[in-house]
């Protein structure tokens, strides 16, 4: 009975996803892409009086459809290559990585957190002190996700 209630949570889970995801998308390079949002969300809550340029760390399913401009900030997209040589130039940066959509308790969500990356003896660490949560609720009759809530932790 559990692994029937199980595998039947999993089917329903798996295409809800992939109808979810792609009713709004994850593609387009315009405020109708989910990780646009929710980096859009997120950059509302920065303040902006020293930082114009924000740094992405590169990733194929999350970062590819970011445009390069959004609202007063410049974004610029870093592979481990790009982070490794400005860190040579300077020992530390701030950059940000948007964890692709997941869903729990029936509530899409996408982490988004900065990280200040220091170069040291030992090598490259990565420093954590919170982020947020951008949570979307799937609206059927529209088939959007829609902003639900923004959370933010810190340590």
């Amino acid at each position: 009975m559990k692994k029937r209630y199980w595998i039947t949570s999993l089917l329903l889970l798996v295409s809800c996803l992939a109808f979810g995801q792609s009713a709004d998308n994850t593609e387009s390079k315009d405020s109708t892409n989910i990780y646009y949002q929710a980096l859009s969300y997120y950059c509302s809550r920065l303040s902006s009086e020293h930082l114009q340029t924000l740094l992405l760390e590169e990733n194929n399913i999350t970062t590819e459809s970011i445009p390069r401009h959004m609202g007063a900030y410049n974004i610029e997209v870093l592979d481990v290559f790009k982070v490794q040589n400005r860190l040579k130039k300077k020992n530390s940066l701030m950059l940000i990585r948007i964890v692709p959509l997941r869903i729990k308790n029936g509530k899409f969500f996408i982490n988004i957190i900065p990280f200040n990356v220091v170069n040291t003896a030992t090598g490259v660490n990565y420093i954590n002190s919170g982020g947020s949560t951008v949570e979307f609720l799937y609206d059927c009759s529209n088939k959007k996700l829609n902003v639900l809530a923004v959370k933010t932790s810190g340590i």
